[in-house]
């Protein structure tokens, strides 16, 4: 099963669901552990990193962090338009 999960408002482009690792982790673990195989995240800027204060301004977006804290499967896809 394939979720889409988005980080981001159209309305409000600083809106975060999740502004740590820790938050992310305790939002999307329980979406795996439900049964979600791949997590779609949407990011304004795919390019951009997520958390740029713990690993720099090269780190990982939003699908990186996503992988590396649940260990699903993970599509990265920024805004269209």
């Amino acid at each position: 099963m394939i979720l889409r999960v988005s980080q981001w408002k159209q309305q409000d482009y600083k809106a975060r669901l999740a502004t740590s690792p820790q938050e992310m982790t305790e939002w999307l673990a329980p979406l795996v552990e439900a049964g979600v195989d791949i997590l779609h995240c949407s990011q304004r800027r795919f390019w951009e990193p997520e958390f740029p204060d713990i690993d720099g301004e090269q780190g990982l977006n939003f699908a990186g962090w996503a992988k590396k804290l649940t260990g699903a499967a993970t599509i990265s896809v920024g805004s269209v338009g």
